[in-house]
């Protein structure tokens, strides 16, 4: 009977998650309430509040939930053996190539999709979400300048190289990718450029000096 209970806690968390993220997409985060939530996943509002301290504890459950494979990505060590340019080609794969694991781009989409409709699709948008992004980013350029300090100093890149500028580069590109890539996705059309194209140019532009 205990296991029971603890999944059926489990699966009424996972609900009131899946109906979070639809609602927040669907109507913005300001304009959606706790009540909404409560009914829309068929329980009370004392349910809700049994698993959620609110609706701010909610997105922060949504947020970390969907950037886990990332921040498990930016703690990781590069591999014995494998070149800056290869740690580099698989970080930014990890973001936009259609690779298996934690990465996956359905994983990576969805995440996109609540940060594009509560930025852009909605007047207003929690502070809260600025915030948590502006974190993400922050380590994503640490890490990527990181990467390639250590190609620079095994040769792999020019030295004329500014790492923190590149890092820049690299994760506007990373931006971009993902939002041409969701656009086409929302307009029914098909997304034409390959991942493996872009990481490969991205590398190339890191092995070059700068004009």
């Amino acid at each position: 009977m205990a296991r029971r209970t603890k999944e059926q806690s489990e699966q009424t968390r996972k609900t009131l998650i899946d109906t979070s993220f639809r609602l927040f997409c669907e109507r913005g985060y300001s304009k959606t309430t706790l009540e909404e939530i409560a009914a829309a996943s068929g329980v009370t509002r004392g349910a809700l509040y049994w698993h959620f301290k609110g609706k701010e504890d909610i997105l922060v459950t949504i947020f970390n939930e969907q950037t886990k494979w990332l921040t498990d990505e930016l703690s990781s060590t590069v591999p014995d053996g494998m070149t800056m340019s290869q740690a580099i080609k698989g970080f930014i794969l990890k973001f936009i190539g259609p690779e298996g694991g934690a990465g996956t781009t359905a994983v990576r989409d969805r995440f996109g999709v609540l940060c594009v409709t509560m930025l852009f699709s909605h007047k207003i948008a929690p502070q809260l979400v600025y915030e948590m992004l502006a974190g993400i980013d922050r380590r994503l350029c640490e890490r990527l300048s990181e990467l390639i300090r250590r190609g620079q100093a095994s040769g792999e890149f020019s030295s004329h190289i500014n790492p923190a500028d590149a890092a820049k580069f690299i994760k506007l590109s990373i931006d971009g990718f993902i939002i041409n890539r969701l656009g086409n996705s929302i307009a029914g059309k098909k997304f034409g450029m390959d991942p493996e194209s872009i990481a490969g140019m991205v590398i190339g532009s890191l092995k070059g000096p700068a004009p």
